[in-house]
Order: C-alpha cells, then sequence, then structure tokens
C-alpha cells in the first residue's frame, strides 16, 4: 500500500514536471528582441519564480512548472517594460502556448532627449588612456582627420610627418584598432583623404599594455562613428574650407540593424590641396670659421587630391555566443604635384622645376570573429587581414640652368598578411587572464626607373628596392583586484622580427643585401590604487618597454635627386631603438590628471642632413641615448551650464647624448606644451569653440626647432530638431603655425631653414542624422582589433 501511494505521487509530480509557457519577445518592426529578461511571477503574492533570457529568435521557454496562477515580467533595454494577463497551469492546461508579445520603445531614450541630459565633455580620462570625443569639436566635420590631430592637445605633427604625443615622436596610428601600415608622407597623406565628419572619438594612449603591439612610443586610436541604433540610419557631412586653396570633404555613411545581421558601409570624398613654400640659408665654415660658402634655397610646391573612398561590412549573428564579422575598404587617391626651385650661391644660380602625377590605390579585406563561453568574460576572438597597397606614376624634371631633362616612373607595390587572436579567461576572485598570438608578413617592392630626353635609362639614379619583413609575437597578461581599491596588471610580450632588404642590381648599381633577426621581450606593469570608496581619486603607476622600428623605405640605400644641392637617402645600418617608459598618475574623475613620467631611450632614430661637399643629404641615423622627464597636467571644468573649459599643458627636460657620423654633442633642454580649449552655449541651437595651442622651442641635435603657435575658432547653428547643424571654422587665425629649424655648427654648417603652408583657412560645412534613432542596439558593436602593426609603409 505505501509503494502505491509513493508511485502515485512520483507520477503526479512528473506530470507537474512537464509542464510549460512558451513565447517569443519582437519589437514593434517585427525584430526578434534578443536577451531580453522575462521573468516567471506567482500571481497571488507576486514572488519570482523563474527567469529567461531570450535567445537569438527572440524565443523564451519554462519548463518543469507545478500547478498554478502566474503572469510575465519582460524587460529589455531602450524599451518599456511589459506585465502579461494572468496564465494558469493546471491537469487540463498542462502547456501555454503565449501569443507574439510585442514591447513598446522607451521614449525616455530618444535621441533628443539624450542630447539634452547627457552632453559629452571634449576630454575624458581612463586610468590607462585619454579619450578626445570628436563629435563635440565644431570645427570636425569641415576639417580632415590629420586637421583634427594638430588641434587635439598632446598631439603635434612636425614637417617630415611624424606624429608626436605628448612630446614623444614615433607615435603608432590605429583606425578602429587595426594598423594603416603606414607613416611619412603616406600616412600624412591618408589622414588627409579621411573626412573629419567620419571620427566619433580619439584613445591616446602614452603607455599601451602588453596587448598592443610593442611598436612605436605610443597609439593614438582613431575610432570611425558606428550607429548602434536598429533598422536603417545614418549621418552624413559635407564641408569646405578655404585658404589660397579649396579642399572639401564629404561623407555619408548607413547602418542596416536587422537583428541576426547588422549591415555597415559608407562613402567618402575629399579634395586636398596644399602649397609649401620653403626657404633656406646655409653658410659653410672652414676649421677656422671663416665662411667658404653661402647657399640660399627658395622651393615652392603645391599638390592636388582628389581622394574617393568605400567601406562595405556586416556583422553576423551565429547563435547567442558567437557573431562573425566582416570588413572591406577600397580607396583610389590620383595626385598631381609641381615644384620649383631657385639654389643661389655667390658665383651662380641653379634654377629648375618637376612636375609629377601618382595614382595611389588601396584594398583590404578583414574577417574577425567572437566567441563568448559564457557572460563573465570568458571569450576567443581572433582577426585574419589582407592589405593591398599600390601607386604609380611619373615625374619629370628639368634643370634649367643646364638644359637637363629627364624623368622618373615610380612604382610601389605592398602585400601585407596578418593573423591576430585574442583569448580571455577569468580565474575567479578578482583575477583575469589575457592572452594572444600575432604574425604578419609584409612586402614592400619599390621600382624608380629614371629615364632621360631621349627616353633612355639613367642606370645610376634608378633603384628597385625588395624589403620583406615577418613579425611573430604572442603575449600574455594577468590582471588581479587585490582588494576593493587596489588592483595589479602584469604583461609580458615576446616579438622575433626577420627583415630582408635587397637593392637589385643594374648597369651602374652593385646588388646589395642585408638582414636583421632578433627577438625582444617587453614586460610592462600597471598598478592602481583608488584614495576613496567612491574611486573618485585614483592613483596609478606603470612601466612599459617599448620599441620604435625604422619604417621601410628608410632602410633603402639609394641616393634620391630632390634639387641640384639637395638629396635623400635611407640607411641599411639602422636599428631598432628601445625605450622604458614610467608614468605616475593622479586623477579625480574625468575633471582633473596630474601625471609624472621618464623615459629612457637607447638608439634614437632621427633625420639629420650631412654634407659632403655642397651637398646636402637628408638620412636617418640612430643618433644617440637620452631620457626625458616630464610633467602633464589636464583639467576639465564646467562652471556654468554654458561654459566648458579644458587647459592641458607639459613641462619636459630633455637629456641626449648624440653620435653623428663621428661628431658628439651633449644637450639638456627644457621644452613646454599648453592647450586651451572653450566650448560656450549660447542657447537655441547657437554655440562656439575656441583653441589655442603653443609649444616651445626644441633641441634634438643638430637641429633646433622653434616655438609654434595656433589659434582656431568655430561656431555652430543646430538645426533640424538637432539633427542638423551648420559650422564654420576658421583655422590658424594669425596664419602663426608655421615650422621653422636652424642647425648651429654641425659639420661646420650654420642653417635657417621655415616651411609655410596654407593654413590660415575659413570653412563651412552641414552635417546631418537620419533613420530611427529611438531603439538603442542591443549587442554593443566590437570594435576590430585586428593589427596594432607599426605604420612603416611609405
Amino acid at each position: 500500500m505505501k509503494k502505491l501511494f509513493l508511485l502515485l505521487i512520483l507520477s503526479g509530480q512528473i506530470l507537474a514536471q512537464n509542464k510549460s509557457i512558451v513565447g517569443s519577445v519582437k519589437d514593434t518592426q517585427n525584430e526578434s528582441v534578443i536577451g531580453a529578461s522575462v521573468k516567471l511571477m506567482n500571481s497571488i503574492d507576486s514572488s519570482f519564480v523563474k527567469g529567461e533570457i531570450t535567445d537569438i529568435n527572440g524565443n523564451f521557454l519554462f519548463q518543469n512548472l507545478s500547478n498554478g496562477s502566474y503572469f510575465l515580467e519582460i524587460t529589455s533595454m531602450s524599451f518599456l517594460k511589459y506585465t502579461s494577463v494572468k496564465k494558469t497551469l493546471n491537469e487540463q492546461q498542462t502547456k501555454v502556448e503565449l501569443p507574439v508579445i510585442i514591447l513598446l520603445p522607451a521614449k525616455s531614450t530618444t535621441l533628443n532627449e539624450v542630447v539634452v541630459s547627457a552632453k559629452k565633455p571634449l576630454i575624458e580620462q581612463e586610468i590607462d588612456k585619454t579619450i578626445v570625443n570628436v563629435g563635440t569639436m565644431i570645427s570636425a566635420a569641415s576639417s580632415n582627420t590629420l586637421e583634427v590631430l594638430e588641434k587635439t592637445p598632446g598631439i603635434s605633427v612636425d614637417a617630415q610627418g611624424n606624429i608626436n604625443l605628448y612630446g614623444k615622436s614615433g607615435a603608432m596610428v590605429l583606425i578602429d584598432g587595426r594598423s594603416t601600415y603606414m607613416s611619412g608622407t603616406d600616412l600624412i597623406a591618408y589622414l588627409k583623404s579621411l573626412p573629419g565628419g567620419l571620427l566619433d572619438k580619439l584613445e591616446l594612449m602614452d603607455n599601451p599594455p602588453a596587448k598592443y603591439d610593442a611598436g612605436g612610443s605610443s597609439i593614438i586610436n582613431i575610432i570611425l562613428k558606428k550607429n548602434k541604433a536598429r533598422g536603417l540610419t545614418g549621418n552624413l557631412s559635407s564641408g569646405m574650407s578655404m585658404g589660397q586653396k579649396l579642399r572639401v570633404n564629404n561623407s555619408v555613411n548607413f547602418n542596416l540593424n536587422r537583428q541576426k545581421i547588422n549591415w555597415f558601409w559608407g562613402i567618402d570624398q575629399s579634395l586636398d590641396q596644399d602649397y609649401t613654400q620653403e626657404t633656406s640659408q646655409r653658410t659653410i665654415f672652414n676649421d677656422e670659421k671663416i665662411s667658404i660658402a653661402n647657399i640660399q634655397s627658395k622651393n615652392y610646391s603645391d599638390y592636388k587630391s582628389n581622394t574617393l573612398s568605400g567601406r562595405f561590412g556586416a556583422d553576423f549573428t551565429l547563435s547567442e555566443k558567437t557573431i562573425l564579422g566582416m570588413q572591406f575598404f577600397l580607396q583610389n587617391r590620383p595626385r598631381s604635384d609641381d615644384a620649383s626651385y631657385i639654389n643661389t650661391t655667390a658665383t651662380q644660380a641653379f634654377k629648375g622645376n618637376n612636375s609629377g602625377t601618382n595614382n595611389w590605390n588601396s584594398k583590404s579585406a578583414n574577417v574577425n570573429f567572437n566567441h563568448k563561453f559564457n557572460s563573465k568574460g570568458h571569450e576567443l576572438s581572433g582577426d585574419l587581414n589582407i592589405l593591398n597597397y599600390q601607386s604609380g606614376g611619373l615625374r619629370n624634371f628639368n634643370r634649367v640652368t643646364e638644359n637637363v631633362l629627364f624623368d622618373n616612373k615610380l612604382s610601389s607595390n605592398i602585400n601585407i598578411y596578418n593573423f591576430k587572436t585574442d583569448y580571455s579567461l577569468p580565474l575567479g576572485k578578482g583575477a583575469n587572464l589575457e592572452s594572444g598570438l600575432k604574425a604578419s608578413f609584409v612586402k614592400n617592392d619599390n621600382d624608380a626607373l629614371f629615364r632621360d630626353e631621349f627616353s633612355a635609362i639613367i642606370y645610376s639614379r634608378s633603384n628597385h628596392f625588395i624589403y620583406h619583413e615577418n613579425i611573430n609575437a604572442g603575449y600574455i597578461n594577468i590582471r588581479k583586484s587585490i582588494n576593493k581599491k587596489l588592483s595589479l596588471q602584469l604583461g609580458f610580450r615576446a616579438e622575433n622580427t626577420n627583415i630582408l632588404g635587397e637593392l637589385l642590381a643594374n648597369e651602374s648599381i652593385q646588388y646589395q643585401k642585408f638582414n636583421q633577426n632578433f627577438t625582444n621581450l617587453f614586460p610592462s606593469v600597471f598598478l592602481s590604487y583608488s584614495l576613496d570608496s567612491l574611486k573618485n581619486h585614483n592613483l596609478s603607476f606603470n612601466f612599459t618597454r617599448r620599441v620604435n622600428r625604422p619604417n621601410y623605405q628608410q632602410f633603402n640605400p639609394f641616393l634620391n635627386y630632390v634639387d641640384a644641392y639637395n638629396y635623400t637617402q635611407g640607411n641599411p645600418d639602422l636599428q631598432p631603438f628601445y625605450l622604458n617608459l614610467v608614468r605616475f598618475k593622479y586623477q579625480y574623475k574625468s575633471i582633473y590628471t596630474l601625471g609624472f613620467g621618464y623615459d629612457g631611450a637607447d638608439g634614437i632614430l632621427g633625420e639629420v642632413t650631412i654634407r659632403e661637399g655642397e651637398t646636402f643629404i637628408r638620412k636617418p641615423f640612430n643618433t644617440g641615448i637620452g631620457n626625458r622627464i616630464f610633467i602633464n597636467h589636464n583639467l576639465t571644468l564646467q562652471p556654468t551650464k554654458w561654459l566648458s573649459s579644458t587647459l592641458y599643458f607639459q613641462v619636459a627636460r630633455f637629456d641626449i647624448k648624440s653620435n653623428i657620423n663621428g661628431e658628439t654633442n651633449h644637450t639638456v633642454f627644457f621644452t613646454g606644451r599648453v592647450s586651451t580649449n572653450q566650448q560656450i552655449s549660447f542657447g537655441k541651437g547657437w554655440s562656439s569653440e575656441l583653441t589655442a595651442q603653443y609649444k616651445t622651442e626644441e633641441r634634438i641635435y643638430p637641429t633646433i626647432v622653434l616655438d609654434r603657435v595656433s589659434v582656431y575658432y568655430s561656431m555652430q547653428k543646430k538645426i533640424l530638431k538637432d539633427k542638423g547643424a551648420i559650422k564654420l571654422n576658421i583655422n590658424d587665425i594669425f596664419h602663426s603655425d608655421t615650422y621653422r629649424e636652424r642647425v648651429e655648427n654641425f659639420q661646420n654648417i650654420y642653417q635657417n631653414r621655415v616651411n609655410i603652408n596654407d593654413t590660415q583657412r575659413i570653412g563651412l560645412a552641414f552635417s546631418y542624422r537620419f533613420g530611427n534613432e529611438k531603439y538603442a542596439h542591443k549587442r554593443r558593436n566590437r570594435d576590430n582589433s585586428a593589427t596594432e602593426e607599426t605604420e612603416r609603409v611609405q
């Protein structure tokens, strides 16, 4: 009898466990809502029974339920809370199949309300980086990306196209976490071709962790705009500016989020024109300091390029945990330029001119994936990249004084392949392990063929240089929260570099070859400590070791003609130089930052003009060793609703010991950089912005770069229900942003050089957002972190 009674009880429990409630959740556009929280509540006392999360199709299922009366509560970000009517399960009703549940959008998440209540500051401070919100810069829409960088506190660009961050040269530039693989003039031209209206924000990392490549003294990560809203959305911007030359920047971007697939594409067009007016005065002395020659040079050049580029990509949600993405990028940049020069000495003058055309094309493809094993940070990601840069053109030279004509046919083909994978594993108790591998392969083929006026090859000036590079790397990073206030991060990166350079032989030039193979280790340590429980006051310390590698063309030993007295040449003996970086920082929220730092460098890379008789050759060298001690300060205040003010400054002491071509020097000097940004809101959609920057004199033996100052002003009026804006921008108001340098007593030379460009400009821009902006995208888009390679393509 007891056995029969137990059997009846168990049977009743089994029947009860077979009871279920099933349903699906969608939005008003009939798209499945992924990741919505579904709570099953007891209708008698409103107590919580079970919880589920909607899957990739918006479905949910409650199983093994007992007899009773229930109702559902469904919540999801940017939607109104949904509460169902009562549903009953009993012996006759064992399964409830609900009709499709439609969630309504939450009115509080409309874009207009976000704009009113949460305006981003220009600069935000995080423990490991500084974020510059480009969207708040009124002048961005009428500027190109390089101009935006030049207006950013802490960033400067020198005459050779080197981008400096916080006074350190050799910053690595990434686009959405991916390297451009370019440097020097090619990188500058590329950044000029990207309209400023494309930019969302800049991430400035003075001391990157082991996850990032060790190449470059620091990292500037340019984040492009990505619309995370559901449905079809987009933005467009059109801007022009006028100095002595006209510049135009236009871009339009679309995003179509169909839940399982998120498509994005865009088209950009830019017209870039500029001129360079360079004057130099060189005096050559003998050992008794008596002048033996004076050479005056006047060079004028201008160029025009019209760039068209397109982007296309998609993210595919394969499952609730796995996302597969792809991206394609195409760009065509034809360029034409003209230049003339006059070299004058005491006895004669040389005149000449040259003109040329060049067509630059780039193609790249990226495939990336991300798999989350759970919701606690256990995930695996990877990126595969294929890039190709091609350029070709013809330059005609006319040395008028000597009645000599010749031309130069240039071609370049660069292929890059790389793969990178990252793995993250939570270890528990506040610890996390990150590791990754990377391999990249580069082939850079440059061919310069000179012909005379009769089309005969001038072998002594022609050269064919091929460069191969392979970098293999791996890293491991461990983060641990010691307690609620103290956290520690230890990183270790290993990189193996293999280089082969070949200057191919012709009738006048012998075959030259060089190899470099080396393996380096790069440790990093990060400590952060919160002084209060709210984590408003924070202290941090970090140490990293990094490397600056020469760019590809700097190895080319060929002597390139510029004019009768000036040449450029690479140096196959160049070695990478290494930096040991130490940082201390105090930070109060995102309002105030005070930092102290030390940089130690061995084998500093620099370009120096050396003399051979009366001929001058600009050539890269490992110039010596040195260190820098500095203080950084950044203050962002909003004393009133209508005023936002940012002040940044840096003071640094350099101590450099140089050895160039046998000439030694010991230089100690101080530099300073100050920038301020004032944003004023007048109400009714009107606002303005004033930016000023000043850089003191810098002494990098044997060159002294004189101080520079620049002032910018912008005004904006929002229109079309705040979705559109008209912006007026004035760059370099006083035309004072001029590059000036001098060389004192190097190889018995004194030199003064001045470069003037078309920096004084007035611009006008229009920008507009379109599409349905009421629905926030529930899956956070992951920026591709395909590679962080050094940009050294030329």
